[in-house]
């Protein structure tokens, strides 16, 4: 079961279905000794063809022993690079999916596998430990059926209450009831005669039942497994699922000598907070804070409580960043402890062990921010009555029953949780089930149900195969008769293979409407740069046919890059593909790569929104090559860019185009004969 905590839902496809730096060896001295010191005062553009980095060539005594050794080499590069290949080739065979068809691939349907990488575990237990306490790098860390103290002592459970059930996934909740969480730097201040305890882990507690989340947190997850299918045109290999999980920490307390002001205090994780007091203890107000938002729950009595939240005031988890000037820290309300002799790291920095004087430095300078704001926010010191552990399941405030206690009757009757979008309660796995369709429902409507269409598969364009593209000199390099992918004369001439190496990129600045379905209806603004993500190569696959093919059999994707813009959506769409002409000949396969001379449309006045002027620039840019290679042998376009919606700044060259190509021969790499080569193909490239 779950509980929705709020109407405000972002789309119509979760309305239908839910309801609800390094220290140098001359500080670290300096640094410890200031640690040691408080320790015993506990005061309360377009980038265009890719241009290698040229070397001359030269014979040598190194040469010859490079001509010796390199072999070897290769062909220790090659056996791993066979077993690559096998494994790629197995792995295209298996997962690289046919032409995308509904009626055929029904993946609304989702009855084959989840669109979502599910965790290895949806517990946040930590792996067991064989004694009471442990000493780590940052304190002290206590088994599960011990309690942290304020002398640090470990007290089993079983000598506090009787039959005593921790608090895990499994705790039944009767309800939820969701609350604001304190969005500003001040929470209220102890009243005189309340007695002050603080509570601050750096982390712990079991799995809780119940999990909040946003649907904001859900879309960048999403997004995030987009991107990286996108950004190397992979097949979809699911998006990460985020679930993120609460973890519960069971205090007991005992402590009967005054109405106590808790502040209960963790550094890392969402927590919820379980409060089990024994009969007379009187609880006036709870502050629980922590990097994430935490919740209450327990026999509190009539105590009034409040969480804040450390992410909400920018301050992050890397302690070294920390300035000394406290003044910037008016509002850090990320918790984080001090250094002491409980932490193993103290020793190991005695013993000149920099990492474990590092660490205590970020974390010493994080602690004098965060104690700076909590003097000045609860006019008392963070370690007042205090009970510290890197790591615990369990707290006692007060001292330790002379027998043990009967445990208090309803603790889990309520469970205050901070507002969330959607609050889940119940077991693992009625909770990742709900948290899984969620993510799955967006991907299908995102996607408009064909998530095979995410990375289009390249496609033949009607043209005879040529049985090679290049005839190169001595051949290339082999094991076991595999090609060794190992230079960029490999991957120029493949004649088989999409690749960067041999690219087109077409930009256009698109309205969504572009990517919408017949009658769909817009998607919620949230989405909507989601929905032209996995659309975008669907739509943008369309220019293989009308532009590419005037120099290309073949074509296919290899990256698309989709960002909102003022009007609309820039969409950049990167295309490989395998040339419909003969390269030529290359007569020094181990020479210095490529030159490369780069052709710009300047006239401004030219547009290329039609195929028709896109395929005329195509085949200028091939006329330009074919005539290079007749004078020097061969010839390739390494990269052609058109831009549909404004002219394009291209690095290392003051130009403006709306198109531009870069033609690339395989020679002597100097710079005498670049520039002739830059020269004699703009001199092509300008005759009518």
């Amino acid at each position: 079961m779950f509980f929705y905590a709020e109407t405000n839902v972002i789309g119509r496809h979760f309305r239908k279905t839910f309801e609800g730096t390094d220290m140098r060896d001359n500080e670290f001295g300096a640094r410890l000794k200031r640690i040691e010191t408080q320790h015993s005062d506990k005061e309360d553009v377009f980038e265009g063809a890719d241009r290698q980095k040229r070397r001359p060539r030269k014979k040598s005594g190194i040469g010859e022993l490079r001509e010796r050794v390199m072999p070897w080499v290769y062909g220790f590069i090659g056996m791993l690079i066979v077993g690559i290949l096998v494994l790629e080739i197995d792995y295209s065979k298996s997962t690289t999916p046919p032409k995308a068809n509904k009626e055929q691939y029904p993946i609304v349907q989702r009855v084959a596998k989840s669109l979502v990488a599910l965790p290895k575990s949806t517990s946040n237990a930590v792996k067991e430990q064989t004694g009471p306490r442990i000493q780590a790098r940052t304190g002290y860390r206590y088994s599960k059926f011990h309690s942290a103290t304020t002398n640090h002592d470990p007290v089993e459970i079983a000598r506090i209450w009787t039959g005593f059930k921790s608090s895990n996934a499994d705790t039944p909740i009767d309800a939820i009831k969701p609350f604001q969480v304190n969005d500003t730097c001040q929470p209220r201040r102890p009243d005189a005669g309340e007695k002050v305890i603080n509570v601050i882990l750096e982390t712990g507690g079991a799995g809780a039942p119940v999990q909040r989340l946003n649907h904001s947190d859900v879309i960048r997850a999403i997004t995030k497994g987009v991107d990286h299918a996108l950004d190397e045109n992979k097949p979809w290999d699911k998006a990460p699922l985020f679930s993120p999980k609460m973890a519960v920490i069971d205090v007991s307390i005992t402590d009967r000598s005054a109405p106590l002001y808790l502040v209960l205090q963790n550094t890392y994780g969402a927590k919820v907070w379980n409060i089990h007091a024994a009969e007379g203890v009187n609880i006036a107000h709870i502050v629980m804070i922590g990097h994430a938002a935490a919740g209450i729950t327990g026999n509190i009595g009539k105590a009034t409580f409040e969480t804040l939240r450390g992410s909400d005031q920018g301050h992050g988890l890397e302690f070294h960043h920390f300035s000394e000037n406290l003044s910037k820290y008016d509002c850090m309300t990320t918790p984080v402890r001090r250094p002491d002799d409980t932490w193993s790291a103290w020793s190991g920095s005695k013993t000149g062990n920099t990492l474990d004087g590092n660490l205590l430095y970020g974390y010493s300078k994080a602690h004098d921010a965060y104690a700076h704001w909590y003097r000045n926010a609860l006019g008392v010191s963070p370690e007042l009555n205090m009970v510290s552990a890197s790591l615990a399941h369990h707290a006692l405030i007060g001292e330790v029953p002379k027998e043990p206690l009967a445990p208090p009757a309803n603790t889990q009757a309520t469970w205050h949780i901070p507002v969330s979008e959607l609050i889940y309660k119940g077991t693992d796995n009625s909770r990742a089930s709900r948290i899984e369709s969620l993510h799955n429902d967006l991907i299908n409507a995102a996607s408009a149900g064909d998530i095979l269409s995410l990375t289009p598969r390249p496609i033949d364009l009607g043209q005879p195969p040529l049985e090679s593209l290049a005839e190169v000199e001595g051949g290339l390099p082999t094991l076991f008769g595999v090609p060794i992918m190992s230079d960029s004369v490999a991957d120029k001439v493949d004649p088989k293979q999409i690749n960067y190496s041999r690219r087109i990129t077409i930009s256009a600045t698109l309205p969504l409407e572009t990517f919408l379905t017949n009658e769909e209806r817009r998607p919620d603004a949230e989405v909507e740069e989601l929905y032209v993500k996995m659309r975008a190569p669907r739509y943008m696959m369309r220019f293989c046919a009308d532009t590419v093919i005037a120099i290309a059999r073949k074509c296919g994707l290899v990256k698309t890059h989709v960002r909102k813009a003022a009007k609309g959506y820039r969409i950049r769409a990167t295309f490989g593909y395998v040339p419909n002409y003969f390269i030529g000949r290359i007569s020094r396969y181990s020479g210095d790569g490529f030159l490369r001379a780069f052709l710009p449309d300047t006239n401004l006045n030219n547009t290329y929104e039609t195929p028709e002027k896109r395929q005329a620039f195509l085949k200028r840019i091939a006329r330009v090559c074919e005539q290079l290679r007749a004078e020097f042998g061969n010839c390739v376009i390494g990269v052609a860019n058109f831009d549909l919606a404004r002219p394009s700044g291209y690095s290392g060259s003051a130009a403006k185009a709306n198109a531009a190509g870069w033609v690339e021969i395989h020679s002597v790499d100097n710079p005498f004969e670049e520039r002739l080569l830059a020269a004699r193909a703009m001199e092509i490239f300008e005759q009518k």
